[in-house]
C-alpha cells in the first residue's frame, strides 16, 4: 500500500480518494430510509446521486442484516470525522486513506505526502489522518484490510494505475525498500 502511495501522483490520489469515499458513504448510509437517502442525494451532482443510490441498493441486496449493520457502524465512524460537505466523497475517501494507511506512518511521512497534494487538500488529508479524526484501532485494521481489495478494483478500472505491483498487496509490515512512504 505504501508503495502505491509513493508512486501515485496528486490527481490519482484525489481520484482514488473520491472513489473510496463513495464506497464509504454507500456503506455508512446503507440502512437509511429512501426519504433520507433522497435528502442526502439532493446536495450531490446528478451522477453522484445515481452512483450513491445504485451502490446502496446493491449493498443492501448483497449483505445480510447483521453484516450490513456492522458495515454501516464502522463506516459511519469515518463520516463523523470527514463531515458532510460539498466534497463528501473526497473527504470520506481521505478519512478512509487516513485511517487505513496514513495512521500507520510517522508524522514526517504523512507531511511529505500532504505536500504532494494541493495545499488545502494536503491539509485536509493530514487533519483526517491524526488524533480525534481517527476511528478506533479495530476499525482501522478492518479498513487496512479493505484497502488493497478496493485499490485493486480501482486499478482494474484505470482509476489507480500506480497500484498493482507485488509490494502493493503485501501486508504493510512486509514492504520492500520500494515500499517507503512518500
Amino acid at each position: 500500500m505504501r508503495a502505491w502511495l509513493a508512486r501515485a501522483g496528486a490527481d490519482e490520489i484525489v481520484a482514488v480518494a473520491r472513489e473510496l469515499g463513495l464506497k464509504v458513504v454507500v456503506r455508512a448510509f446503507s440502512r437509511i430510509s429512501r426519504e433520507d437517502l433522497a435528502k442526502l442525494c439532493h446536495g450531490l451532482a446528478p451522477t453522484d446521486s445515481v452512483r450513491l443510490v445504485s451502490g446502496v441498493v446493491e449493498l443492501n441486496e448483497s449483505l445480510k442484516e447483521p453484516d450490513l449493520r456492522e458495515t454501516q457502524r464502522l463506516h459511519l465512524t469515518l463520516l463523523r470525522a470527514a463531515g458532510i460537505s460539498k466534497e463528501l466523497f473526497r473527504d470520506a475517501g481521505f478519512a478512509f486513506i487516513g485511517a487505513a494507511l496514513l495512521a500507520q506512518l510517522e508524522e514526517a511521512a504523512r507531511k511529505l505526502l500532504a505536500l504532494r497534494l494541493p495545499e488545502p487538500l494536503g491539509r485536509r488529508l493530514l487533519d483526517l489522518s491524526t488524533g480525534a479524526a481517527l476511528p478506533p484501532e479495530e476499525a482501522r485494521s478492518k479498513f487496512a484490510a479493505e484497502l488493497p481489495v478496493w485499490l485493486g478494483e480501482l486499478a482494474a478500472r484505470g482509476i489507480a494505475p500506480s497500484f498493482g505491483a507485488a509490494e502493493d498487496s503485501a501486508p504493510s509490515g512486509e514492504q520492500g525498500e520500494g515500499g517507503a512512504a512518500a
